[in-house]
């Protein structure tokens, strides 16, 4: 990729600040459990984890909404959260980053997905549990949100669809988007699960990382041709307008267009800690860089920067704008 100097990058950040971006998805709590071991257990050969604090971020779609709001993005969420106290945690985690739950609706009969990890001191992942449910939306409830997304749509640059697999994300939900986004040209980019393949026909954008990218086609991508050629298939039986497939310590692989060169870049990264919520990072970045208007070889710059200050962190993180005007000058 050819080189894109620290002044244009800068400037492309500065466009950032109030656009108005859809966040369609899985909206879950993660929770960090964090203390020390000093021995095993005498019931059964596990480590006994002392714990000494614990801490609650948005993860899924609520880690991408917190990530387009520090970059000066406008994010509007789309979702639910169930009638519990993890819901209650998620929401007032939202609200202190001045992020609307207007279209986060309320379900009381499931549980806020909650994602618990278990973290040794400084950052050694011993174990992770969840709650959760992954049935469908009940058709009631989804009707009243895409009802809601479709009076907002008019609005707003892009959508971008964070879909974990928890229930929100279902075929008619994603064909009743992309109908109105192609009726607005509004692009529609999607973080997606392998198991819900057939629904991203047509996106703008899909963002898998490597493996998903593996199990959405079928074919091996440890290799550059070999990330090519998948990328390629899936392009071609999605009839999709681009691909970006995450690599992690491999950097990505940006595919702008289904006739384009594909564009492979190396990673920033120069310590990785933690590559929690990483991916949710690389899709908030370059959806907010591509509807600012930029090109998607900027878009992929800066996306691929932001990377490589996310994982250097503990925890599901952001990247605010002023961490990246001081990576583009380190």
């Amino acid at each position: 990729m050819t080189p894109i100097d620290a002044t244009s990058l800068k400037e492309q950040i500065q466009k950032l600040k109030g656009l108005k971006i859809i966040v369609l998805g899985d909206f879950i709590l993660d929770h960090f459990i964090f203390g020390t071991v000093y021995r095993q257990s005498p019931e059964a050969p596990v480590p006994i984890l002392d714990i000494q604090f614990d801490k609650f971020m948005p993860g899924g779609a609520g880690n991408v909404a917190v990530n387009l709001k520090k970059l000066g993005c406008d994010p509007i969420p789309f979702g639910v959260r169930g009638v519990d106290e993890a819901g209650e945690i998620l929401a007032q985690h939202l609200i202190e980053a001045d992020i609307s739950l207007s279209g986060l609706f309320l379900d009381s009969h499931r549980p806020t997905t909650t994602k618990t990890r278990l973290i040794e001191l400084p950052n050694h992942h011993r174990m992770r549990y969840d709650r959760e449910t992954r049935e469908n939306l009940n058709p009631i409830l989804r009707n009243d949100l895409v009802r809601s997304i479709l009076d907002t749509l008019p609005n707003v640059s892009a959508v971008l669809i964070s879909d974990y697999a928890k229930g929100v994300i279902d075929e008619i939900l994603v064909n009743l988007i992309h109908e109105a986004c192609q009726s607005h040209n509004i692009p529609w980019i999607v973080d997606p699960k392998p198991q819900h393949k057939d629904f991203y026909r047509n996106a703008k954008l899909l963002t898998p990382n490597s493996q998903e990218a593996s199990d959405l086609t079928g074919l091996p991508c440890n290799s550059d041709e070999e990330v090519e050629h998948a990328g390629r298939k899936l392009i071609s039986e999605l009839n999709l307008g681009g691909l970006l497939i995450t690599r992690s310590n491999k950097g990505m692989s940006l595919f702008p267009s289904p006739t384009a060169a594909v564009i492979h870049v190396p990673t920033l990264a120069r310590k990785v800690i933690d590559v929690s919520g990483a991916g949710d990072t690389v899709i908030s970045v370059f959806t907010a860089v591509l509807a600012s208007g930029a090109s998607w070889e900027i878009a992929a710059s800066l996306a691929n920067l932001a990377s490589g200050i996310v994982v250097s962190k503990v925890g599901t993180s952001f990247v605010t704008q002023d961490e990246l005007y001081q990576a583009l000058i380190s």
